[in-house]
């Protein structure tokens, strides 16, 4: 099989979280290896609106965009192949378990986001990392929601949140998760972009749990040096940090691209 497609998480992977930076030698790859036909695309727990005021969207000239954990897909030229959101009566659901618990949320929209309580130290923590400014707390009146940053504690089991049915769990090593839409990842995500474009198989760089499916429905999956041991367990292959040049070395040292 021909492999001309690979997906590039965000945070930590392609960008520094420590700098909020891309290593010089991570966008050199990149254009190096679109000049050796391979498409590169963003594959992301951000939503695409979010993306967009990241340092990797206009790093280089993506040929798709995987966003919102797999809940939008965008073409090369930013047109919607395929987005899902929640439901009112589901995002509701799970801000009266937030909220119960104790747990401030970061609702994501098309158009904006807001908190659901008053960020606490998780929340300013997470925030910091992902270089976003924490909104107001704003009351939900059906506002249409793609996904939520639920900030809790470091090893929490977040076992409340994965009893509400229909809501899928993205546990990150920072003190948050990821709340999408059970049934949708990245990975079913790229499938979609896949089928559009008329292609097969893909090579997959992440470093959080919310790469986990990703990688693992990888043809050739790459974990970055400083993530989370779990899915490094599963990778094809384990590089070196994203500050060390990690997207660089496994250009150089995996066998895929040396075919």
């Amino acid at each position: 099989m021909d492999i001309k497609a690979i997906f590039f998480d965000v945070d930590g992977t392609l960008v520094d979280p420590k700098t909020h930076t891309i290593p010089p030698s991570t966008i050199t790859t990149i254009k190096k290896l679109q000049s050796l036909g391979y498409l590169c695309c963003i594959a992301t727990g951000r939503i695409y609106q979010d993306t967009k005021t990241t340092v990797a969207f206009n790093a280089v000239d993506w040929d798709g965009y995987i966003c919102c954990n797999g809940q939008e897909v965008l073409d090369k030229n930013h047109n919607y192949i395929y987005q899902e959101a929640f439901t009112c009566e589901k995002a509701k659901e799970v801000i009266e378990v937030a909220n119960r618990l104790g747990h401030p949320m970061c609702a994501m929209t098309n158009e904006d986001w807001f908190m659901t309580l008053d960020a606490d130290d998780n929340c300013r923590e997470t925030m910091s990392v992902l270089k976003m400014k924490i909104p107001s707390v704003v009351e939900y009146t059906n506002q249409q929601v793609l996904a939520f940053i639920l900030f809790a504690d470091r090893g929490y089991d977040y076992k409340p949140y994965m009893d509400i049915e229909g809501l899928r769990v993205n546990p990150s090593y920072f003190p948050y998760a990821d709340l999408g839409i059970y049934g949708t990842s990245k990975a079913k995500a790229i499938e979609i972009f896949l089928n559009h474009h008329g292609l097969e198989g893909y090579i997959a760089f992440g470093d959080s749990m919310n790469d986990y499916d990703m990688l693992k429905c990888a043809n050739v999956s790459i974990a970055m040096g400083q993530g989370d041991p779990r899915v490094q367990e599963i990778a094809s292959f384990v590089t070196k940090a994203v500050d060390n040049d990690g997207i660089l070395y496994a250009f150089e040292n995996c066998e895929c691209f040396k075919k």
